[in-house]
Order: structure tokens, then sequence, then C-alpha cells
């Protein structure tokens, strides 16, 4: 939520600047200083995500929407492609899916599959207790692909392939069985690349010693001067860093590859600066891996985190959660001005998209020339203009100064975690306490909220839940919303599933077919 005197700062920066704001793409005395404010803004957030500039890029976007889009329109795709994702990912994530399939490839739900979602027992949950289950991927469902364990730790969403993703649409048994084929294959085909890495992965394969992940050199990742090389397999793993749906995030442990037989090094229990979230260390071993190379494979796994929700009131350090695409909307961080987002990623990951990225759709500043006689075109070699498709929000970008500002004035992103965590904290602590005449509870509270350990760290601040009858009955959200309405001054509640599929139907217990059901009827 934007303050007051944010807003009138963030206006007056534009109001009452020495200079007239005009279109970065252009030269003169107008364009020149409105280009140096949006790279300063540039620079402070690359700063402020805790991002070197010799390693990151900052493109701005209109929101985490548009960010996800370039990247599912960019990366290398091909048929030996896979793309992993947790199940409960936003809906935006999810339409990457539409870019790897069309490409041939692989699609993969993570985890979050075993949930059982609301039953009796959770209805009759102690006051201390959450009442649900959460949807989340665990670390070793997030390791999964990294071990080559997609088998085991994966459900398929969609093949990918075509033939198997029809065959799922017409029926569950032969859906089921196109699935079950798809990801065979897939595990067969990880653990032949396995194989030929020599990874120590405690597989039970008889696999020859290699040398601890993240002693190699960085020779499987494209080069700075070149792009992706040939042959190569390159594989995206999308998980958010904060469920939207319930505040979730990847359970933190002190040694997240132990059970896949991974040899990662990882923070201690007490090390609350890198089990923030829980992802930390994941995206450590995944950046480590991709510094191991073969000769007769290269598979390279990279990480997209949607931190839409977890930049919102939670600190980010790329040094330390080392990301190699990451989306944010600022309006989610700051409330004013909406609009503007941001994809950062590493330089590596954006010279391995180059080539998939000419390809697609470009832009006014993309380019150095073109012809409209011929398909011809030159693109600008720095990934900043690259990816920037015409001309960027340079009002807004000046104007996010002040919310920065604003952060800043609140004591940071760490004041406000520890604010909002303490607000949401107290709510569901007493909304799980509330109790109708008969016993009852009157909420049911999803995510891991009343839990110790682990999982409480494992908790964002949000707290969503169901109102119930007397009888254990779910009062329809409308019905909640319009009495939230009604109280002087009034509640602002936001209502239904909150673009995350996943996470809803796990929550309420529904099965693939009962949503196509409804939707039938």
């Amino acid at each position: 939520l934007a303050g007051t005197r944010q807003i009138r700062a963030a206006t007056a920066a534009v109001a009452e600047s020495q200079f007239v704001a005009a279109n970065p793409h252009s030269t003169g005395p107008a364009a020149g200083p409105t280009m140096e404010a949006v790279e300063r803004v540039r620079r402070r957030l690359l700063r402020f995500f805790g991002a070197d500039e010799e390693e990151y890029v900052l493109v701005f976007t209109s929101g985490a929407t548009e960010s996800l889009r370039l990247v599912g329109e960019a990366f290398p795709w091909s048929t030996g492609s896979t793309f992993a994702h947790t199940r409960d990912v936003h809906t935006s994530v999810l339409g990457v899916r539409a870019h790897a399939a069309a490409k041939g490839a692989q699609v993969v739900c993570l985890g979050g599959g075993d949930r059982d979602g609301m039953d009796e027992r959770s209805a009759g949950a102690g006051a201390n207790a959450s009442a649900s289950a959460s949807a989340s991927a665990t670390l070793g469902d997030l390791m999964a692909p990294l071990a080559g364990r997609l088998a085991e730790h994966a459900s398929p969403t969609t093949a990918g392939r075509g033939e198997a993703s029809d065959a799922h649409a017409k029926g569950a048994t032969a859906g089921e069985s196109a699935g079950v084929l798809v990801i065979a294959l897939a595990w067969l085909r990880a653990l032949l690349a396995l194989a030929l890495r020599g990874l120590r992965l405690g597989l039970g394969l008889g696999l020859p010693a290699a040398s601890r992940v993240g002693q190699g050199t960085r020779t499987c990742r494209a080069s700075e001067a070149a792009g992706p090389a040939p042959g190569v397999a390159h594989h995206l793993l999308a998980f958010p860093a904060e469920s939207n749906f319930d505040g979730t995030r990847p359970a933190a442990n002190s040694r997240p590859g132990a059970s896949l037989g991974l040899s990662v090094g990882t923070a201690s229990d007490d090390d609350d600066s890198r089990q923030e979230g829980g992802f930390e260390a994941v995206l450590r071993a995944y950046r480590d891996a991709g510094r191991e190379c073969d000769t007769a494979r290269q598979d390279q796994w990279w990480t997209l985190v949607d931190a839409a929700k977890y930049a919102g009131t939670s600190p980010i350090d790329l040094s330390t959660a080392p990301a190699d695409f990451m989306v944010v909307s600022f309006y989610k961080i700051f409330g004013f001005p909406t609009g503007l987002g941001a994809l950062i990623m590493r330089r590596e990951a954006a010279t391995a998209c180059a080539p998939a990225k000419d390809a697609a759709y470009f832009g006014g500043g993309t380019l150095v020339a073109a012809l409209a006689t011929e398909h011809w075109q030159r693109f600008r070699e720095e990934p900043v203009s690259r990816w920037s498709n015409g001309t960027t929000n340079f009002l807004g970008i000046i104007m996010a100064n002040a919310g920065l500002d604003w952060i800043e004035s609140l004591g940071g992103m760490a004041a406000i975690s520890a604010h909002s965590m303490a607000v949401a904290s107290h709510a569901a602590e007493e909304l799980m306490k509330l109790r109708h005449a008969n016993g009852r509870p009157v909420c049911r509270v999803y995510g891991h909220w009343g839990a110790s350990g682990q999982q409480q760290r494992a908790q964002g601040p949000i707290v969503t839940l169901n109102v119930l009858r007397p009888s254990g009955q779910v009062v329809g959200y409308g019905e909640v919303q319009r009495m939230a309405g009604l109280h002087q001054p009034p509640i602002q509640l936001r209502v239904g599933c909150f673009c995350n599929p996943g996470a809803c139907q796990v929550a309420l217990g529904l099965t693939p077919d009962d949503v196509r059901k409804q939707l039938e009827e």
C-alpha cells in the first residue's frame, strides 16, 4: 500500500524535475537526462536485490506476467528440453508451458500431488494447529530434476509432445498411461545423462567418483561471446519463492540435497539468513551443477523464481540466492506506480536465450538496424536493450525512486518482513481460536500457521482461510466478501483462487476431473 507522502514525492519527481522527461530512445537535452535517470533507478534496484551489475541485468517490464512471457518466449526450448514447475505456481507461470510445449519440450509438475486437501480431520484441527496441508513443493521436490528423479517426484501436466497431452484430455486411463510413458522416458534419459556426467548422486548405479558439485569450471554455461553450445539440452525449473495462495515457502532444512545423495554445501540450521525462504540452497545447487560439464552430453538446468509475492514483504539477496531468472512487480513492493515490473537475469542466462529471443518478436529499441524489404535485422549487444521491446515506462521508472525511498524510511525490507509476519501471525492465531457454540472451528486456515521449527520458517505473511458454518459447511466466499464490505470501515478481502489453480485445487480437495466436470456442467 503506497503512502500519501510517497505518492506526493513520486509525482513531484516528475512535475518539479529540472528537466523535461522524454523518450530515452531519442537524443538531445531532454532524452539524455531521462536515460540517465532511468539508469540510476536500474542500478539502485539491482543493489536493492543484492545483484552484482557484472553478473545480472535488470529489464523493466509492465509486471511479473510480462517478465514470465519474455522468458517463455526466449528460452532455448527443444525436443530434449524439460519445463518443470511446482504445483503451486501462479497462472502466469503456467503460461510458460505453452511456449515449451510448442517447441516439443516435456512439461512436468513437481510435488504437491500427495496432499489430501480438506477432510474431516483437518476440519476438526486444534486451535493451535493449521487446518490444512499446503500444495507447496518440498526441497526434495525442487532438487529432483537436478538428481534425475523426475519419475519419483513428479506428475505430468502435459507431455508437451502432442499425443500424450491429447490422451490425457480424452480420459483418465489413457491420460495416466501416456503420462507414465513420458515420465519413464524422461527418467531413462536423465539417468543416461547422469551416468555420462559421473556425478556422485548416490543412486546405486556404481558411478565413478566425481569432483564435488561446484568445483568444476564454467564450461557448460554459454559463454558471453556466443550463444548456447550446439547439442545442449536446456531445461527450466520454475517455482515461487512464496506461494501467493497461502504464503508457504519451500520448507527450509540444513541439507536439501542429502536425501538425493547430492554433495552440496549448505548453511547450518541456525543460519536464518540463508533459510528465510528455504530456496536459496536449491538455487546455489543448480548454479554449481551448471558449472559441471561432460563432453558426451551437456544438459543445462536453469532456474526461474517467481518472487512477485515474496519480494513484497521479504528482502532478497541474489548474491546468496543466485536465480538465473527472477520476476517481480513493483506495485507489490511499494504500491506506486502500477504497471511496472522487472525481469532480473544472469548475463549467462540472457546469452543462452539470445538466439531464441532474436527469432521471436522484436520491437523498437532492440535493433541497431533493419530492412523493411528483406528479412534482415541486427540486434543491440547489451541485453537490457535487446530485451526491451519498445519505449520503457520511463515516467513510472523515475517515480519508482520515491517507492524505494519510502521502503528505506520504514527501516528497509527486513523491518517490513518482521512487522508483516507479526501482524499475520497474530491474525492467524486468533482466527484459529474462534469456535462456534458447538465447539466446531469458525475458520479453516491454510498454510503452515500453528506449526513449529522448519515449517514455521516456511510460512510467509498471508492468511488464507474459509469461514465455516456450525455444521462445518463452508460459507461461500461471495457471502463472506459482502459481509466484510458491510463492516465499518469496510474490510478488503481477496476471494477466489488468487490465480493459483494448483494450490487451490489441493486445498479444496478437487481432482482434475472434478474441475473439468464443474466447468462442463
